[in-house]
């Protein structure tokens, strides 16, 4: 049995539960659905965490400096590349909370303070990858959808978990 812990919105998060080796059936699957969307799917995160930034769900009236939005989109781009090759080394762990989620926080070089936005980033990122490789009809046999989610969630976990000890690091 897995622990959880609990995010800011309540929701609680298992983290014990090991990310699916490169060779799974389910992480092919997720990458053999969802590859084709990584660039909308990073570029979906920036637009997300821009609203965030803006504390609005209306489009945002002032853009970024062109620099930082590419800061942000490398960021993005790099995560969803890393979930979608099952990756959870522990420098892809280091890169993501010490640089990815300050670069889309737009918390500067303070990955403590980045923290507590992950969560919130990591709930978006589940929900997209269930929208990228979900069907749109009518499917015979849902079993690699169902493997692609679960090696995804199982992925998401493991950056979740790699979050939450950053946020509770001294």
């Amino acid at each position: 049995m897995s622990a959880t812990t609990k995010s800011d919105s309540g929701i609680a998060h298992p983290v014990s539960d090991p990310a699916p080796s490169p060779g799974a059936p389910g992480l092919a699957a997720l990458q053999r659905l969802a590859s084709a969307h990584a660039a909308r799917l990073g570029h979906e995160l920036v637009q997300h965490t821009l609203r965030l930034r803006s504390g609005s769900r209306a489009p945002f009236t002032r853009v970024p400096p062109f620099s930082v939005l590419n800061r942000r989109r490398r960021a993005a781009r790099l995560w969803v590349n890393a979930i979608l090759g099952g990756d959870t080394s522990p420098a892809t762990m280091r890169n993501l909370t010490r640089s990815w989620l300050p670069q889309l926080t737009g918390t500067g070089p303070e990955p403590r303070r980045a923290a507590p936005s992950g969560p919130g980033f990591v709930e978006f990122l589940r929900g997209a990858l269930a929208a990228v490789t979900t069907p749109d009809g009518p499917v015979g046999d849902l079993t690699p959808v169902l493997e692609a989610l679960n090696a995804g969630d199982h992925v998401l976990r493991a950056h979740l978990e790699a979050i939450v000890a950053e946020a509770g690091a001294d």
